[in-house]
């Protein structure tokens, strides 16, 4: 077989919230949540005195003395009409900060007394300033995220005053998304639309072959088998390369709350009021991309079998999950509805799933599903071809499933 090479331009849009990790999470210490209040109070407009004509009902100015519409001899009585609007709630921002950006802030008492509170080691009371002083932080910061009401209203509670008993202050932590180092805005990895590619191709080839997942202990032995190669040198998969996914516009994130349920009845996993607040790339963001393809003998893929793969394996998560959670755990049965029209034909296109809290069907081999479910402390694991939890991003107003997309292409000629 002749190598040759295709390369196709990718559009990425997102259907529900997504997060891919960064090495590190955001630190209370690296940034400061302030609420943009409004200034602006309920629209007062001026009173609006009119006279209603009782003959036929048509509203005159205030003055007339004969009807507009009848020319009847109108009464000298008048209505005031006030119209208002209700005063909006303000929006709470994530700002970071670095420390020169954090010096050219403060004034210099105030920097004496940051370095005070430094000194001393209480990082409670040290974060507690950075929030005190966060009117003038963000002036100079950057804004990364717009935070659900949930988490501003916490972080309030937690540092608006500063308690001895309050010191689980490594809570307060937020799982970052991952970030281009020159520009700052969040990426998506090729490494990652790549791997979800992968697990849809490998389970395509298994539909075929059905291997016995008992006698394979490791995914990536499972694959050598698959697409007949023995070790990582000879991986068919370096023929499939794929750019990072960059914003076609700048964009903010959104700071939710990672919510773990259980997966037949929706409660919280964890009861003890500890919360998981995690940066997602939130819906409608778009990226753009490039696949390029390298076919040769032992990668023999094309742009029509990725396709197919991806939406007969996603397709069928997807499904299984709206089975579940539109019922179970009160998932708009509307999200899957867009989600699947996203990907109507004849349009090019295949859903994936990505990053973090997908679900581990998303990122397994169907067929080869061995998903270990821990039973708690002391207990041995056992696993399982399902997991036994969702996890949701929960902006204050609705639960959200994590890492849906939809991936356009069109071959570059």
């Amino acid at each position: 077989m002749t190598e040759f090479m295709k390369t196709y331009k990718l559009k990425i849009t997102v259907l529900s919230p997504i997060h891919i990790g960064a090495s590190t999470d955001l630190e209370p210490t690296e940034y400061a949540i302030y609420s943009e209040k409004r200034t602006s109070k309920p629209d007062q407009q001026k009173e609006k005195t009119i006279i209603i004509c009782p003959e036929c009902g048509y509203k005159n100015p205030a003055g007339s003395t004969y009807c507009g519409a009848c020319a009847y001899d109108l009464p000298r009585q008048t209505i005031s009409v006030k119209k208002s609007e209700p005063e909006k709630k303000p929006d709470s921002y994530l700002y970071t900060f670095t420390p020169g950006q954090l010096s050219d802030a403060l004034s210099p008492t105030e920097k004496a007394l940051l370095l005070k509170e430094a000194n001393k080691g209480e990082l409670m009371a040290l974060q507690s300033f950075f929030k005190s002083k966060a009117a003038a932080i963000v002036k100079t910061a950057t804004k990364r995220a717009i935070v659900c009401r949930e988490v501003a209203k916490k972080y309030e509670e937690k540092f608006g005053k500063v308690s001895s008993k309050n010191n689980d202050f490594a809570r307060f932590n937020i799982e970052k998304q991952i970030s281009d180092a020159v520009t700052g805005l969040p990426y998506i990895p090729g490494s990652s639309i790549k791997g979800a590619i992968r697990t849809a191709l490998m389970s395509a080839r298994n539909e075929r072959v059905r291997l016995n997942k008992e006698l394979y202990q490791k995914a990536n032995d499972a694959e050598k088998t698959l697409y007949n190669y023995k070790d990582q040198t000879e991986d068919p998969f370096k023929a499939l390369k794929i750019e990072d996914g960059h914003a076609t516009e700048s964009f903010i994130t959104s700071i939710d709350t990672a919510e773990n349920v259980k997966r037949n009845s929706g409660k919280l996993l964890d009861q003890k009021g500890i919360s998981t607040y995690i940066e997602v790339i939130p819906p409608g963001t778009v990226f753009k991309s490039s696949l390029l393809i390298m076919q040769n003998r032992s990668f023999c893929e094309d742009m029509s079998s990725i396709q197919k793969a991806c939406n007969d394996f996603y397709t069928d998560i997807l499904s299984d999950q709206e089975d579940q959670q539109v019922h179970t755990h009160g998932i708009p049965a509307d999200l899957f509805n867009r989600i699947r029209k996203s990907n109507e034909r004849p349009r090019q296109a295949f859903l994936l799933c990505l990053g973090k809290h997908g679900g581990a069907e998303s990122k397994t081999i169907d067929g080869m599903r061995k998903i270990r479910i821990m039973q708690g402390k002391d207990k041995p694991a056992r696993f399982d071809n399902h997991a036994t939890t969702y996890w949701f991003a929960n902006d204050g107003k609705e639960r959200l499933p994590f890492g849906w997309c939809v991936v356009e292409f069109e071959e570059v000629k």
